[in-house]
């Protein structure tokens, strides 16, 4: 009896994950639109990571204020997409979608030289632009938006070991960051591809 209960839960659960990822909008999972719920957390994320008067920072806090208000923005922004969507033309809407790329990694990047560390985990927000890519755009717009956020991820690598100075704790420098650099944007990539393969999936499903 207990084998068959649990059969018949796993075929439940089975069931019910394919409904939510065959076939779904970009975007969603099911009725819950989980890119703008990501792009939430991370607001969160920064907000909390810049708000005790104990954190390091590499920044004014006007400068800090003014980062974080250009992410409200561009959630509040992508939030009125998303509910206007259908009365969007498809083309001005993906255009939408490369321009919030493109800012996410400007953003990202400037959020991660405010850190004032190299060792901040901020450098997996980079993986959100490849994510919304991923979901809205062609697979050559895909290859640039990670070639763009390996970019911002070395650019912010490069201002933080100019800034930053030697400190108790011991700031990586030169090869170590080159080592940090790889080895924090292979995470991405592998990241990045297993996103590639789901939506390029689930997209031949849907159609």
């Amino acid at each position: 009896m207990k084998s068959q209960g649990g059969g018949r839960l796993e075929r439940f659960l089975s069931g019910r994950l394919s409904h939510l990822l065959s076939g779904r909008t970009p975007g969603m999972l099911g009725k819950i639109p989980y890119l703008l719920c990501l792009r939430g957390c991370v607001l969160c994320v920064v907000g909390v990571r810049f708000a005790f008067p104990w954190s390091r920072k590499a920044g004014s806090m006007s400068q800090i204020a003014a980062m974080f208000a250009a992410m409200l923005i561009m959630l509040v922004v992508l939030v009125a997409l998303h509910w206007r969507r259908e009365k969007i033309r498809a083309k001005a809407y993906r255009r939408a979608m490369v321009i919030s790329v493109l800012a996410d990694v400007a953003l990202f990047t400037w959020a991660y030289i405010l850190t004032g560390r190299v060792t901040s985990d901020f450098f997996m927000f980079y993986y959100l632009p490849i994510l919304t890519a991923a979901e809205y755009l062609d697979l050559s717009e895909i290859g640039v938006a990670i070639l763009l956020a390996l970019g911002g991820l070395g650019v912010g690598l490069s201002f933080l070991s100019i800034q930053v100075r030697a400190s108790t704790i011991g700031d990586p420098k030169g090869i170590d960051l080159i080592a940090m650099w790889v080895t924090r944007g292979g995470f991405l990539v592998l990241f990045a591809l297993v996103s590639i393969v789901r939506t390029r999936l689930q997209r031949n499903e849907s159609w």
